[in-house]
């Protein structure tokens, strides 16, 4: 019920959660609160609770309030990523431009992602850039879809454009965990 929706912490990569946090999270997916259950539902996935966050993310995705049932499906989608097929992939494009415009980020990152699997990395770099251009708020996963963006391109042998994805991801986020790598590939692409 508030304009600031699109700041709800779910997680849209295999991040843990820290213990404290996750120390909460049961009690939240068993909440009457559908937005704690989802946000609890989203770090979960990647725990030793997938089963019952799974099963929770089921039941948000039939929620009367779409923006919550929209970004449940899409959380659903990171267990189905490894297998999807290209068919599937086109589906969940079709979905995301249904989710409200401001809530995009993770579902875009999760396309580009599988897109990438599949070896349509042209459509992936493009799907993953969307992150840093139009949600660049939300650091992590712009950082992450950056360093993906740029693998890609480096797929293509297109170095130019990926070396300039790693220095973007170097430069403008810092304090990112994924800096390290993008110097690495940097060095690594100037010889």
């Amino acid at each position: 019920a508030t304009q600031y929706f699109d700041a709800i912490p779910l997680t849209w990569t295999a991040a843990q959660p820290g213990a404290a946090f996750e120390s909460r999270l049961p009690a939240w997916l068993a909440s009457d609160n559908d937005v704690a259950a989802l946000i609890a539902a989203s770090w979960l996935l990647s725990t030793d609770q997938q089963a019952p966050a799974a099963e929770k993310l089921r039941e948000l995705a039939m929620h009367e309030d779409s923006r919550i049932a929209r970004l449940a499906e899409a959380q659903r989608w990171r267990t189905q990523h490894a297998t999807a097929t290209a068919a599937e992939v086109e589906r969940w494009r079709q979905v995301v431009e249904r989710i409200p415009e401001t809530l995009r980020a993770g579902p875009h990152f999760l396309v580009g992602q599988a897109q990438a699997r599949l070896d349509d990395s042209p459509t992936a770099a493009l799907t993953l850039l969307r992150v840093p251009v139009l949600y660049p708020q939300h650091r992590n996963l712009a950082a992450e879809s950056l360093l993906s963006a740029a693998r890609e391109l480096e797929r293509l042998e297109r170095t130019e454009e990926a070396v300039s994805l790693y220095r973007e991801l170097a430069g403008d986020y810092p304090e990112s965990r994924l800096t390290d790598l993008a110097k690495q590939a940097i060095e690594r692409l100037k010889n």
